[in-house]
């Protein structure tokens, strides 16, 4: 399966970028026709290597990109199913989005809320990824 879209996170009006199975041409393509700001990101090459490095070498990762002290984050699954293994992979990088997210937003301490927030956002990112293989 490959899909990418916009997961939004209303409490910070926050778009996050969710690619799986995506190449890194795949998502500069997407950019290019749906994000004005991804598409001027990926026109660093710099920017764009670093995600090409990261999708060979990794099952998942996020990325955050900075243009004009705005920033982007990027979510990439190598693949995903209904599956422990996936399902853990998918659980590792909401930890880490949840963790860049919070930093520059300068939450510290908040345990009850940031556990509620990564919840949430592991929960409709799960969901809307469920759709997508129920197809």
């Amino acid at each position: 399966m490959k899909k990418i879209f916009v997961y939004t996170i209303e409490v910070f009006g926050l778009q996050i970028l969710v690619a799986v199975g995506a190449t890194a041409e795949q998502i500069k393509k997407w950019a290019d026709k749906n994000s004005k700001e991804l598409k001027e990101i990926y026109k660093i090459k710099e920017n764009f290597e670093n995600t090409e490095q990261a999708i060979e070498k990794n099952s998942g990762f996020v990325q955050v990109f900075t243009k004009d002290n705005i920033q982007f984050y990027f979510l990439w699954l190598q693949e995903y199913k209904n599956t422990w293994c996936r399902l853990d992979v998918l659980n590792h990088e909401v930890v880490h989005l949840r963790q860049f997210i919070f930093d520059n937003k300068k939450i510290i301490n908040e345990v009850e809320f940031e556990a509620y927030f990564q919840e949430s956002m592991f929960r409709e990112i799960r969901k809307r990824l469920d759709k997508y293989i129920k197809k």
